[in-house]
């Protein structure tokens, strides 16, 4: 069957319309869970100074159930979740990033005041995008960004920990890699409190 030059270009605007639609989790209003579905939506394409993200993995967050309930007073819906997410540069108009480049993302308005990572795509400010060079899974770097930053201001705003200090923390908040990483990042000394006895060994620095 041969193909005439319209009927073939249709055919692959078609194509290429559907490769260009994502299935996001939506929130249109506040409510219970029954209010988040799954709708079709054009992907987002990017301006000057953001970033087309495609998502590989997100962390859910307590803060994102307050404002699908309603009580983020300056989010309005309908609204993508999710106020963390890596994934890979689809598309940056700056040329800042190469396609590829794995990269996070975590607040800053986003799944608020810009539609968030619950979703197979999401445009970022390029302004919150950080590079990452790392071959943890995705299903584990998913779970990083909004839980590293949690305790890295803890450590250096709220604590106002200075070099020589000792800090303490229940251990059973966060797990014995994560407290290597901030140790060798901080420079500084840190005492583990296990929460539960069979823990003590193992996460010990």
């Amino acid at each position: 069957m041969m193909w005439n030059t319209s009927e073939r270009s249709r055919r692959l605007n078609c194509v290429s319309h559907k490769m260009r639609r994502i299935d996001p989790v939506v929130v249109e209003q506040s409510g219970s869970p029954e209010v988040l579905h799954i709708r079709q939506i054009h992907r987002p394409e990017p301006d000057n100074g953001w970033v087309l993200v495609r998502i590989r993995a997100f962390g859910l967050n307590r803060s994102e159930m307050f404002t699908r309930q309603g009580f983020s007073p300056d989010v309005t819906f309908p609204r993508i979740l999710g106020i963390e997410a890596v994934g890979e540069v689809e598309q940056d108009p700056s040329g800042h990033y190469q396609a590829g480049q794995k990269v996070a993302a975590v607040m800053g308005g986003m799944g608020r005041q810009y539609n968030g990572g619950y979703a197979e795509y999401a445009v970022l400010p390029l302004e919150r995008l950080m590079p990452l060079q790392t071959t943890v899974s995705w299903e584990i770097l998913g779970a990083i960004p909004e839980m590293f930053l949690t305790v890295w201001s803890s450590l250096t705003e709220s604590l106002d920990i200075q070099a020589g200090q000792t800090s303490r923390k229940k251990c059973g908040q966060f797990s014995r890699r994560e407290w290597i990483a901030f140790k060798n990042w901080l420079g500084r000394e840190h005492c583990l409190i296990p929460c539960k006895p069979r823990h003590q060994k193992a996460l010990s620095v």
